[in-house]
């Protein structure tokens, strides 16, 4: 493959789930370039899992004393389309460390945490087609809110997961979820939040951000996340990862088959 990224041979079910990702013609190698600006130089499709291994990437200068948190793309327009928000940086530590914590949320932060961004289009009911397959997916998780250092409890407190409309996306179960041998979001967000309810000193640097093939479109085409143990031990293993957005292969033919709905990643669920 011509690209800067070492893209590991997918395999067929690797390729079959980039191609599912997209609402039109998509390689391994259009795939591979959407990471380059995270500093990725090698990308592994995990069979036991369906979920893309990324190389660790840049890797950031934090003081792991310090809170921190911030938007990805984050500018002064963010209730504009220019403006639109892509995802999160974080520390994490212990999460009853922070709720001790006593600090003044800065101005900054404030825009930071109300992750202001053109709101997506979502149907009401995810049952569509008589699964439970299409959910409010998020971002930052729910629980992560509260291993967040220096910011209030109050403020945080109508701000999380996924009563922030603007902390969502739509996302499908699997990509959202975890089963045995396919790990969705769930799969990772456990890994960090077991870790820091182990110790008190635990510090974890977090990255979320969703992967839009193009950046106006309405639905990413997955999450990427990153994890760093800023505390030095040897009981978090760093991963950074990419987890597709998709249900099953052919599902967004059955929504157009079998309800009332059409589904692209360019314009979400509009009705026919």
């Amino acid at each position: 493959m011509n690209s800067e990224i070492e893209c590991i041979k997918f395999g067929r079910e690797g390729d079959k789930i980039i191609e599912e990702i997209s609402d039109d013609k998509f390689n391994p190698v259009d795939f591979c370039k959407l990471f380059e600006k995270s500093g990725v130089k090698r990308i592994e499709y995990i069979s036991k899992g369906r979920y893309f291994e990324l190389s660790m990437g840049n890797i950031p200068v934090l003081d792991p004393n310090s809170g921190f948190i911030e938007n990805m793309r984050f500018n002064e327009k963010l209730d504009s389309q220019e403006g639109k928000n892509f995802g999160w940086k974080v520390t994490l530590t212990n999460p009853n460390v922070r709720l001790n914590a006593q600090s003044i949320v800065s101005c900054s932060t404030k825009k930071c945490i109300e992750n202001k961004r053109y709101p997506i289009k979502f149907i009401k009911n995810s049952n569509i087609i008589g699964v439970d397959a299409i959910h409010r997916g998020h971002l930052l998780a729910y629980a992560f809110f509260d291993c967040i250092p220096y910011v209030s409890v109050q403020f945080t407190k109508e701000k999380k997961g996924t009563r922030n409309k603007y902390n969502i996306y739509a996302q499908f179960k699997r990509a959202n979820c975890n089963k045995k041998n396919d790990h969705g979001q769930l799969y990772f967000e456990d890994k960090v939040s077991n870790y820091l309810k182990k110790s008190v000193n635990a510090k974890i640097y977090y990255e979320v951000e969703a992967i839009f093939r193009n950046e106006d479109d309405v639905v990413p085409i997955g999450n990427r996340i990153k994890a760093i143990s800023l505390d030095k031990t040897d009981d978090f293993e760093d991963f950074h990862v990419f987890i597709p957005n998709f249900q099953e292969f052919g599902f967004k033919d059955r929504i157009a088959k079998e309800s009332d709905y059409k589904f692209s990643y360019r314009e979400g669920f509009v009705k026919k």
